[in-house]
């Protein structure tokens, strides 16, 4: 069977744990709105990104960075059943230690998956010799996993020009797609993409800002539209934004503007936002 053809899942749900980039929101020392806004806590606060996608009795956690601890609160060990990584960068994985020891301090004895790529498999082992409760596993790009009820694809994305962090976004079918760390997605990728009807996807720098490992506002919406999805959600949201209510009223503005119709809409994740399918 083609992994385009997934056999779609009812009644599941992704909680965004962060969504905020390399360093989340507020920045210590800054004084700028954004900043300001996030010492106050609601939707302008963001950790580093991540996700809890849940079916039933099956728990599935993408990235484990340097907030994890604080991230895990959402999370039941009894009902975790894998870990999804993006990428290599220390944003997505630099809490894999603590999250080895915590799952061991919780259940001891069991294992769990890590799936990712080969280069980023053996930078794990690098940083963590002797996992308590963590196995890592290499699975390719546009080949299958099945975890639970789950059967997701991994799908390449760009990112780091440096060879050594490959970077992939993962698929859950026509509903769901995630890939919070990409500058550009590959032909081979888009194939698969082509009209998802969720799609979670990097948006780190603001209007009239660009990066070249990440994308802009505009690049994301541009994409999104190209693959014809329905409701984009817009994650890794770095510091270049405004506070979060203003961000999403001047994003529905460029939509308007520029005569843009998604048949669901535009929406600037925050950290505890659940979307359910």
């Amino acid at each position: 069977m083609s992994v385009t053809k997934i056999k779609p899942l009812k009644h599941f749900s992704v909680t965004f744990l962060g969504t905020g980039s390399s360093v989340g929101i507020p920045r210590e020392g800054h004084t700028d709105a954004l900043c300001v806004a996030a010492r106050k806590g609601g939707k302008s606060r963001r950790l580093r990104s991540a996700a809890l996608v849940e079916c039933g009795s099956t728990q599935i956690l993408i990235d484990a960075g340097p907030d994890i601890l604080e991230q895990l609160r959402s999370v039941r060990p009894d009902k975790l059943k894998a870990v999804l990584l993006t990428h290599g960068h220390s944003d997505a994985f630099g809490g894999i230690a603590k999250l080895d020891k915590w799952l061991h301090h919780r259940l001891s004895g069991v294992r769990f998956p890590v799936f990712t790529d080969e280069i980023t498999s053996k930078r794990l082992s690098l940083k963590l010799k002797n996992p308590k409760s963590l196995d890592f596993i290499q699975v390719k790009t546009l080949s299958r996993i099945h975890i639970g009820d789950f059967a997701i694809v991994p799908f390449p994305v760009e990112h780091s020009r440096d060879e050594r962090y490959p970077t992939r976004g993962y698929f859950f079918g026509k509903s769901l797609a995630y890939a919070s760390d990409a500058c550009e997605i590959p032909a081979a990728s888009k194939a698969l993409l082509a009209g998802v009807s969720t799609f979670v996807l990097d948006g780190t720098m603001y209007f009239g800002r660009s990066m070249y490992s990440h994308l802009s506002i505009e690049q994301a919406i541009e994409a999104a539209y190209a693959l014809k999805v329905s409701h984009l959600v817009l994650t890794q949201i770095g510091h270049s934004f405004r506070p979060h209510a203003e961000a999403q009223k001047t994003i529905n503005a460029y939509l308007e503007k520029q005569n843009l119709r998604f048949p669901k809409r535009v929406t600037l994740a925050y950290d505890r936002l659940r979307l359910s399918f």
